[in-house]
């Protein structure tokens, strides 16, 4: 992919390879914390998803998990 020439400063943010890494950790970077006595599971109703997006989903975290972000 060729970035236009205006952003070519920027031409690393447009980058597949570093698309694929996190950014360096920051100080304002924090940790979820859960409660212990918090619920595995919630009941709640499910909507159901179009066959298309479902794959999309899929695909989308697979690729996330292959990253290392999941």
């Amino acid at each position: 992919m060729e970035v236009p020439k205006e952003y070519q400063d920027f031409a690393k943010v447009f980058s597949k390879e570093e698309s694929k890494r996190y950014p360096p950790k920051r100080a304002w970077d924090h940790t979820i914390e859960f409660k212990k006595d918090a619920l595995d599971a919630i009941n709640c109703k499910v909507y159901p998803q179009m066959q298309e997006e479902d794959k999309a989903l899929q695909k989308f975290l697979v690729e996330e998990v292959e990253k290392g972000y999941v």
